[in-house]
This record gives C-alpha cells, structure tokens and sequence, in this order.
C-alpha cells in the first residue's frame, strides 16, 4: 500500500512539474518596439496599429525590406499601417516588398529616399498614401516598380509634379483653341526639360520615370497624358500612341480633330509656340508625323496603347492596344487629320 502510495505521489510531482505556466499578457508601455528583425512604433498598450520605423537588431544588414501586414508584441497584434520618416531612407537596400493583406499604407518623408542600390518595389497594397514626393525618390536608375499599389502610388505623384511645376489647372471648356495648344505644348516643354531619355530597365513605367527622372519614349508619353489630364484635359480627348515598331508618341483632341504629338519635340530648337506653329508644328496630320517619325508605317494601322502607367502587370490578359482609327470609329471619337 506504502509503494502504490508512494508511486501516485510521484507521478502527481511529474505532472505538477511538467505543466506550462500560463503567460499572462503584459501592458505595452513603451510605444518603441522592436524584433529581430524590424523596429515599430505602436499606437497603444494592448494592439491597434503600428509604424515600421527601421531595422532590428539582427537585420541591420539587411537589403531587403519586407514590409508585413501585422506584428505580434507581448501577445499583442498591431496591424502594419506606415513606413515612418525617414525609416529606410539612404540605406543600401535593394529590394522592397509590401504584403498583399495590407490595405492601405502610407509612406512618410523620405521613407524610402535616396537609396541608390534600390532596384525593384513590390506595391501588393492596393492603396499606397503618402505625404509628399519623398518616398522612393532617388532610387537606382534601373529601379523597377511593380504591384496593384502602383496605381494609387503613381495617381498621387503625378498630382504632386504638376504642382512643383508650377503648373495650373484650367478649365479646357471655357478657354479658346490657341490658349489650349499654348498650355498643353509648355507642358511637353516643361516635361522635357524634367525628365531625360533614357533607356532604363523601367523607363516605360510613369512612376519609376517620376522617381528616377529617367525615361524612354513610352514612359515620358504616359506621363504626359497624365499630368495634361491632371492639368483639365478630358481623359477622352488624349491618348497613347505606337507605329508598331519603335515610335511613341500621343494623339490629342483640339476642337474636334485629332493630332498627332511628338514625345521627342526639338523644344530647345522651337521653345515659343507662336512660332513653333510656323517653323515646326508640334500638333501634326498623319502626314507630317509619318515623316518626322520616319517610320514607314501607314498612320492608318497606328495603335492606340491602353496601358496608363506602363508598370509590368498592368494588364493581365487583357486587351492592351487597338488600331486607333477602329477604335474612334468604335467609341464615335470624331477622326484625324
């Protein structure tokens, strides 16, 4: 009896000893928190939203930043909200990725600035908010930017250069034909002298041409459509142009006619509309911009490209160009010249 007595009482000191404590959750008092890997600042003691601020303690080597939808404190879940000021900027990263589950992010002064090893940005948030024109300014030439955020990125950009160009808005309803040409050709003059040409891996892309101040033919047209439809021209009346071959350039509607604008206008050469319009028009018929083109391709079979922003998953098997005279005939645009 002694030894069955005995043996009960061990086994019950066995499991009294191997039984996990339970972990009470403790406060949050200090709003700087940090983890291997990254450095947050949270917004309260028990969960709420959080700030990524920098890197951890063994990630300071680090050249890739992974931006995560959430970050778990003392038990506690802060979801991801902000990249903060100056977090990663001038930094030797090359890579940024921002995870798909974050909705909505914003990126403060000089997130991101000023990193000239940063090659590729992954924007997996749909809606990406900012402060200013800091954020990824000054990246690699070659930096690529990718992502469904590129959009909502970009649209906010393009509102912010035409301000720092010194750029008004207008109202093309209530101005006349020569008023309208004289804005929209000091605008491609403008832009010329902003961004250079280039062949950069992503120059076709209008955010990575903001960003990086580089930019081919494809690149600097998209821009220019944005900013003129930032600037007051209907979104209807502009759009995209390709030969087919090499040429970009972009069509514009002018009192119900169509005209065919050069991306690489000679503007230190011409830089007075009134008399650019004599010398070398700048709003050209099919004709004239075959030849300044050199292209050998009929105007007729020219394209009107669809893609907007010219990042690298834009469309995803969509239709991404047509013939641009079927698709005025189609959409009863009125016809070129």
């Amino acid at each position: 009896m002694k030894f069955v007595n005995f043996a009960i009482l061990a086994l019950a000191s066995v499991n009294f000893v191997s039984a996990s404590p339970i972990k009470e959750k403790r406060a949050i008092n200090d709003k700087n928190q940090c983890n291997d890997q990254y450095c947050y600042w949270v917004s309260g003691p028990s969960g709420g939203t959080a700030t990524l601020v920098g890197f951890g303690r063994k990630n300071q080597n680090s050249k890739v930043v992974n931006v995560p939808t959430k970050v778990v404190f003392e038990g506690y879940t802060y979801k991801v909200t902000s990249v903060g000021e100056n977090a990663f900027g001038n930094t030797a990263i090359t890579e940024v990725n921002v995870a798909s589950g974050i909705s909505e992010l914003k990126l403060s002064h000089n997130a991101f600035a000023d990193c000239k090893n940063l090659k590729r940005v992954v924007l997996n948030s749909p809606v990406v908010g900012l402060v200013d024109n800091t954020p990824f300014s000054n990246p690699n030439k070659d930096c690529v930017f990718l992502g469904q955020g590129v959009k909502t990125f970009t649209n906010d950009q393009v509102k912010r250069l035409l301000k720092s160009l010194n750029i008004e808005k207008k109202d093309y309803s209530k101005i006349d034909d020569y008023q309208r040409k004289v804005a929209l050709f000091e605008l491609a003059k403008t832009l010329s002298q902003y961004i250079r040409i280039s062949d950069n891996k992503d120059g076709g892309n209008v955010i990575a041409a903001i960003k990086t101040k580089f930019g081919n033919s494809a690149g600097r047209a998209r821009l220019y459509r944005l900013l003129a439809i930032e600037m007051g021209v209907p979104k209807k009346d502009i759009f995209i142009g390709h030969d087919g071959k090499n040429a970009y350039f972009y069509y514009l509607k002018l009192d119900n006619v169509w005209f065919n604008c050069e991306v690489d206008y000679p503007f230190r050469r011409y830089s007075v509309y009134y008399q650019a319009e004599w010398q070398r028009p700048f709003f050209m018929d099919n004709a004239s911009m075959k030849t300044n083109l050199g292209t050998s391709v009929n105007p007729s079979s020219w394209y009107v490209l669809f893609s907007e922003y010219g990042y690298g998953d834009e469309f995803r098997g969509q239709q991404s160009y047509d013939i641009f005279d079927q698709y005025l005939r189609q959409n009863k645009l009125g016809s070129r010249k």
